[in-house]
């Protein structure tokens, strides 16, 4: 058989869960509305379909939360300027992640990774300016933490100081893949060269602070910040036809997208394997270029 036989025995899951939203909003002036937001989350949970090791877990718990908001929305200037911003606090239960085999330290697999809080502001705006100029951005400021996670998985070299033996402790600790800061800032401009042919452009920057992207948070999966530059230049008929041609990374900033532990034995290659404790990245695009033709009718 190319499967041995099945150690765990059937399996099965039989849930239902009764969510809500409460929401209220209040307009100052014609201009300027304040609104509040409670809410609840539930993501059910489920299985591990891959074949594991018979002591490792099975089975993942539900997710849950609860998140406040209490934010405005506001246009001025004869809604030539748009303004919003929202302060929220989230707390995850049981949130579901993706973690390295706790038994086995090779493959991966859903677990619940304990409960955390993700508080923070966001807002964005829009500004129409003069001679056909454009003036937008968002910002997003996060602060997230682990509150209850005791007993979460250690990455290799850690010692353990968890509520169980081989696990650690995360709790005050900020998870993974949550950056303090995420800042976005652009700049159109429409020009009408004809009564038939508008040219567009664009320029964009894009901001990343930084971030662990390993979920047992192992230090050397920390990407530093990235600050990114994008472009555009689009010829739009009135035809329907546009012809773009487009810029990334301009800077040709070189980053990674993503560090992440490699499990033990993976192979890398024609008749080898990947040392035991290592870990590998994956680079984002560099600078690059296109031009791209569309048409719509």
């Amino acid at each position: 058989a190319l499967f041995g036989p099945n150690l765990i025995g059937p399996v099965s899951r039989d849930e239902e869960k009764f969510t809500w939203l409460l929401s209220t909003q209040y307009e100052v002036t014609p201009s300027i509305m304040l609104f509040a937001n409670v809410s609840t989350g539930y993501k059910s949970g489920g299985f591990n379909a891959r074949r594991q090791a018979p002591t490792a877990p099975v089975q993942f718990g539900p997710e849950r939360s609860i998140d406040y908001q209490l934010g405005m929305k506001s246009e001025f200037f004869d809604r030539r300027l748009r303004v919003n911003a929202t302060a929220f606090n989230m707390v995850l239960k049981n949130f579901q992640e993706s973690i390295l085999n706790p038994v086995t330290r090779s493959g991966f697999l859903t677990g619940n990774a304990g409960e955390r809080t993700v508080k923070g502001v966001e807002g964005d705006f829009a500004a129409v300016l003069p001679e056909g100029f454009r003036l937008s951005g968002a910002l997003t400021y996060l602060d997230a933490e682990f509150t209850d996670y005791s007993n979460g998985p250690c990455f290799a070299g850690k010692v353990s100081n968890g509520s169980s033996p081989g696990t650690c402790s995360f709790n005050g600790l900020t998870p993974s893949n949550s950056p303090k800061w995420k800042v976005n800032l652009a700049v159109d401009h429409s020009h009408a060269l004809t009564d038939e042919l508008t040219l567009r452009s664009r320029l964009e920057i894009q901001h990343t602070s930084s971030l662990i992207s390993d979920a047992a948070l192992d230090p050397r999966t920390r990407m530093g910040s990235v600050t990114l530059v994008n472009s555009s230049v689009d010829l739009i008929s009135a035809g329907g036809w546009t012809v773009a041609v487009w810029g990334k990374n301009l800077t040709d900033r070189h980053y990674y997208q993503r560090k992440g532990v490699t499990p033990v034995t993976v192979l890398i290659g024609v008749g080898g394997t990947a040392a035991a404790s290592g870990y590998s990245g994956y680079y984002a695009e560099p600078r690059t270029y296109g031009v791209e033709l569309s048409y719509k009718y």
